[in-house]
């Protein structure tokens, strides 16, 4: 039995008391520590992610624990606004800071959660070795590196067909991508603390005139903006949780990347890390 989708301790003893719950914690980490061995999976595409993300205040044994509802999660996000937000333009790129309030980062995370239970979070493999990110993948396509090169495909690596998007993500590609075309891929990463991004550009996409629109969630992400030259002037800014990045007009084709994450820098996932999603036009 895979582990990466075992109940976390938190939300299986959630209410009985901090004693309950720190002793059902470690029981739980015994149990998972005793089954699962990571040297057993993985394949030549990827080896799984094993360990799960979390949302902070569910694994706090000081406070009163709950477990967070879809339904609540979903009300909170359809009353988070979009307020005039200040927008950043840096090289090209448009950057909303704050874009995404905590009740609507939650309700994106729990969706996500979802969609991970049934396309599991992966480790692309280059010519050059391994990346450093897990991935996963949601909508018609999802994005595959192995060593026959980079392409989209319509089945997750496991031969099953990517979830949909959910409503909750499409709802940010309506808000901010002012684009007549639906996204056919989100893009899902997951980075560790000592996980990074190369730069590079989104140019497998056939229809330029598309933007790409990024979610940052969880931890503090240094992301560095170029041109459309690999040799061109970078500049960086540190993205936060909840921020949005749009890639359009001059940027859409920039080479763009991530330096490093911030570790301990958000509270959003109670053991630390940065999600990242990318929503793309893909034909």
């Amino acid at each position: 039995m895979d582990p990466f989708w075992r109940p976390h301790p938190a939300f299986i003893y959630a209410g009985r008391g901090p004693a309950t719950a720190f002793g059902g914690y470690i029981r739980s980490a015994l149990r998972f520590a005793k089954h699962s061995d990571p040297r057993k999976s993985s394949d030549s595409y990827c080896n799984r992610q094993l360990a799960p993300f979390d949302v902070a205040g569910t694994a706090h044994f000081g406070e009163n624990f709950r477990r967070y509802s879809v339904k609540s999660l979903a009300t909170g996000f359809k009353r988070a606004s979009f307020p005039d937000m200040t927008e950043l333009k840096i090289k090209g790129f448009r950057i909303f800071p704050g874009a995404l309030d905590r009740a609507a980062q939650l309700a994106v995370v729990d969706d996500v959660r979802e969609v991970l239970r049934a396309a599991p979070l992966v480790r692309p493999r280059t010519r050059r070795g391994p990346m450093s990110v897990r991935m996963s993948a949601a909508g018609d396509f999802g994005w595959i590196s192995d060593t026959r090169g980079y392409r989209y495909e319509k089945h997750h690596p496991d031969g099953q067909a990517w979830p949909p998007i959910p409503a909750s993500i499409l709802a940010l590609w309506d808000r901010f991508a002012d684009c007549e075309r639906a996204p056919e891929c989100c893009l899902i990463n997951w980075y560790a603390e000592d996980a990074r991004m190369g730069l590079h550009q989104d140019k497998d996409e056939q229809d330029y005139d598309c933007p790409v629109l990024s979610v940052s969630l969880g931890d503090d992400a240094l992301f560095r903006m170029g041109g459309e030259d690999r040799k061109d002037s970078t500049k960086s800014h540190w993205l936060t949780s909840g921020d949005v990045v749009l890639l359009t007009g001059t940027s859409r084709r920039a080479f763009h990347g991530v330096d490093r994450v911030r570790p301990g820098s958000s509270t959003l996932f109670s053991e630390g890390g940065r999600l990242n999603l990318t929503l793309r036009v893909v034909t």
